[in-house]
């Protein structure tokens, strides 16, 4: 058994060990990949569309989302009379009803859609 030299901060260490006090937790970040899935690639996904379904036929979701869809701040009226709180209102309003639409095309089933490729060919000329 190796015995090391006391020093100040050992017997420190030693003390607060003893009553019990321990030291702060260390905070570690972990880095991941956020979730980039868009609402296209979700609806042209068969299995994801079909958990949307399920979720929406539950009533207690379905009233839970119709309180939000009560809460929208298009449902509200603008007190002030200024350009710029009416605009950011109407921004609001226009977000959160979005984000209410985005939700029910959720379970909305549609085919990928194939993007186009460029070509470059004359205009047919018509006479």
């Amino acid at each position: 058994m190796k015995i090391y030299p006391l020093t100040p901060m050992r017997l420190l260490n030693y003390i607060l060990t003893m009553f019990g006090k321990k030291q702060p937790p260390k905070i570690e970040v972990i880095r991941r990949e956020s979730n980039s899935l868009r609402l296209d690639e979700w609806r042209s996904q068969p299995e994801l569309v079909a958990l949307a379904d399920a979720v929406w036929r539950n009533q207690d979701f379905r009233l839970m989302l119709q309180v939000v869809q009560t809460e929208s701040p298009g449902n509200f009226a603008v007190l002030s009379g200024d350009l710029e709180t009416r605009a950011l209102h109407q921004a609001r309003s226009e977000g959160y009803n979005l984000a209410l639409a985005h939700l029910k095309a959720l379970r909305v089933s549609v085919d990928k859609v194939q993007e186009l490729e460029a070509t470059y060919e004359a205009e047919e000329q018509t006479i």
